[in-house]
This record gives C-alpha cells, sequence and structure tokens, in this order.
C-alpha cells in the first residue's frame, strides 16, 4: 500500500535563501513518504522567482503581498495531499521521523 502524499506549503516574500534551506529541510525528510512542495511566492521580485522556478516544487506566484495567512491559504488551495503542513522560511531541522509522527 502506498504511503499517502504529504504536502507542504512553504511561503517566501523577498528571502530566497530561507526559503530555499526550508525546502532542503523537507526534501531530507523520509525518503519512504511521498512529498508535496508547494512554494508561495508572496510579490517578491520577477528575479527571485525566476530562480525559484523550476525546482522540485511547484511555485505560486502571486501578483501582490497578501500576507501571511493570504500567501498561506493560497497554497494550501493548490495542494493535493491528504495531509498538508505549512511553513515558514524559518524550518527547524525535525528528526528523521517526524513525517511519520505527524500523519497519526
Amino acid at each position: 500500500m502506498r504511503a499517502p502524499l504529504v504536502s507542504f506549503v512553504v511561503l517566501n516574500w523577498r528571502n530566497e535563501a530561507s526559503t530555499r534551506g526550508c525546502i532542503e529541510t523537507i526534501l531530507r525528510q523520509r525518503r519512504d513518504v511521498e512529498k508535496e512542495i508547494v512554494v508561495v511566492d508572496n510579490e517578491s521580485t520577477a528575479e527571485t522567482r525566476a530562480r525559484l522556478a523550476g525546482g522540485r516544487w511547484r511555485l505560486i506566484a502571486l501578483d501582490e503581498n497578501r500576507g501571511f495567512t493570504g500567501g498561506m491559504n493560497a497554497g494550501a488551495a493548490a495542494t493535493r495531499g491528504a495531509s498538508s503542513r505549512c511553513s515558514t522560511t524559518i524550518c527547524a531541522s525535525p528528526t528523521t521521523g517526524w513525517i511519520a509522527g505527524s500523519r497519526r
């Protein structure tokens, strides 16, 4: 039986380095869990958007800054997973099993 897809929403606002760090933290987690990452760009520059596009995640580029709640809601609406997690760009480095434990 295939494990359910876990979706992550990562909100970016003019902080590409922290956003990439957060994405890498998510990608390092358990490889036996299918993950979907949706990065919401909350009105950054065109250059930042171009650099964030085309990764192992989906980029949602908002034309205006919708704030934290609006950005997270836009990302959550775009997810397909059975379970969703939202994150700011300040990701801690959780232990390897945190995804499995959070799905219970």
